[in-house]
């Protein structure tokens, strides 16, 4: 993310926070963060999981 206002070792932590199912609001107040961001970066996330997700889950409905 080159033109992030946030520092690269907040988004490794906000990394760690959504894998290890923190959810957003919980994540926005120990890292500091406004809430609407790190709602931003979730969904960014799961956006992400998604794309690499269908193609697996396609083949496996038409088993």
């Amino acid at each position: 993310m080159n033109y992030s206002k946030l520092s690269d070792y907040k988004v490794k932590k906000i990394i760690r926070f959504s894998s290890a199912d923190v959810d957003a609001i919980k994540a926005s107040i120990l890292l500091g963060c406004n809430r609407k961001t790190m709602n931003r970066y979730y969904l960014m996330f799961r956006e992400c999981v998604h794309i690499k997700q269908t193609p697996c889950s396609q083949l496996l409905s038409n088993k």
